[in-house]
Parts: C-alpha cells; structure tokens; sequence
C-alpha cells in the first residue's frame, strides 16, 4: 500500500532552519548536505511502511499516534491519517519535544 506524503509548514520551517543552522552557523555545507539526503530518503521509504517506526513514549502524543525517526542529531515526527503519512515537525534531539508537541500539530 502506498502513502501520500504531506510535509506540513512548520516542518518545513524546522528542517530549513536546522540546515540554515547546520551550514551557516557551523559551517559544515557537507553536513547539511548529509542530513538532507537522509531526511529525503527516509522520507521517501515513508510512502511504503510507515508503521513500521514505533509510536513515541509520551501518552499523550501515544494517543495521537506520533512516531519518529532519528535522523544525525534530530528527531522527524510525523503521523498517519488514513492512505497519508503528515510530517509534523524536525526538531533537534536534545530539545523539549515533548512540551513542543503538546502545544499542538497543524496538519497544514
């Protein structure tokens, strides 16, 4: 079965501002580079079993049915509504997710 792919604005937003911070502030274009490619490719693989990453830890975002991949230092979360999986955020590891995630998702 195959998933549609919605990335929403605000992960958009988060993965330009990582890759922004990744080449600009650090000044590792490679890195950026690495990390793109990754999000592309998981991102991609998403379209074919996306249930395959657990839900996450937390109750509350369990019951919204969040997941996540890790990719480098970052977390992608996203979720799946019926035949599309929505990217709903790309945020650094060592961030306050959770409180970040409960503070609502914009499918948008």
């Amino acid at each position: 079965m195959n998933y549609k792919i919605h990335i929403t604005q605000i992960a958009e937003r988060d993965i330009e501002e990582a890759s922004d911070y990744i080449d600009f502030t650090l000044m590792n274009p490679a890195a950026t580079d690495a990390m793109l490619d990754e999000i592309e490719e998981k991102v991609s693989a998403l379209s074919a079993m996306p249930a395959k990453y657990a839900l996450v830890k937390d109750r509350v975002l369990r019951t919204w049915k969040i997941r996540l991949i890790p990719i480098k230092n970052y977390l992608l979360f996203f979720m799946i509504k019926e035949k599309t999986v929505y990217i709903v955020r790309f945020l650094h590891e060592r961030r306050d997710w959770v409180t970040i995630l409960h503070e609502g998702i914009s499918l948008k």
